[in-house]
């Protein structure tokens, strides 16, 4: 899939699956008093991962909501990069600038808490290398407002943020897998090849089945040809498939 800027993170196709993520994410929107929230979301490389991302940052904005898209393998090396790259995408995307005098982690909190906010990271293999400084001195100040952050990556979150008090009972796990048989289907509908796979489906069941009792047919007429060579092949019929 071919993904739109990092700004924007839109994208032209209608994609297959994902139902369960993104009416999590819309039941979340729609909820007054939502609260703060943690949508894990795991799965193997390649599954879809950064595409789902991409479907809930569209979604998050179209409904007006404050929405951040971070890169975890650029913001999760120190907290200072992280305050840094959420207040350059404060700046760019929304204008909010960090008055004079003010630190990076007030100003971060004062522009998550102040309105509803999603905040997606997408590549969070890395997340243990900031993870004490965001459980103890970013999140708890999260937790009254109503901020839902969407961390992506292929383990999941370390066993610190299912033992967190403030946070255990607030992380929604959504493991990635295959698609479902209807999924498929679904994806092939669109795609347009639903035809194609139903011919090939039809060359397997019918016409290489046909193929091969014409083949043993003809190997039978050979070696009676080979027993009788006066024999004509003729004489022999060949069923119709």
């Amino acid at each position: 899939m071919n993904l739109s800027s990092a700004n924007s993170k839109t994208t032209a196709q209608r994609i297959v699956g994902f139902s369960r993520e993104k009416d999590a994410l819309s039941r979340w929107l729609a909820a007054p008093g939502a609260g703060s929230h943690i949508f894990s979301v795991t799965g193997i490389g390649g599954i879809g991962k950064t595409t789902l991302l991409t479907e809930m940052n569209a979604e998050a904005r179209r409904s007006s909501t404050l929405t951040i898209w971070m890169d975890g393998q650029i913001c999760l090396q120190t907290p200072g990069a992280f305050l840094a790259c959420l207040e350059m995408s404060l700046e760019m995307e929304y204008g909010l600038t960090r008055a004079t005098g003010e630190t990076m982690l007030a100003h971060a909190v004062r522009e998550l808490t102040r309105q509803r906010t999603v905040l997606i990271i997408d590549n969070c293999e890395h997340l243990d290398s900031i993870e004490s400084w965001l459980l103890a001195s970013l999140l708890p100040k999260l937790a009254a407002s109503e901020c839902l952050l969407i961390l992506a990556s292929r383990s999941g979150l370390p066993i610190k943020w299912h033992s967190n008090p403030i946070w255990s009972k607030r992380i929604h796990s959504y493991p990635l897998e295959l698609f479902s048989r209807e999924e498929i289907y679904e994806y092939l509908q669109d795609s347009g090849l639903s035809r194609l796979f139903s011919l090939i489906s039809f060359i397997r069941q019918k016409a290489i089945p046909c193929c091969s009792r014409l083949r043993l047919m003809c190997c039978s007429v050979r070696n009676r040809r080979g027993r009788n060579a006066n024999t004509s092949f003729r004489g022999y019929s060949v069923q119709k498939c």
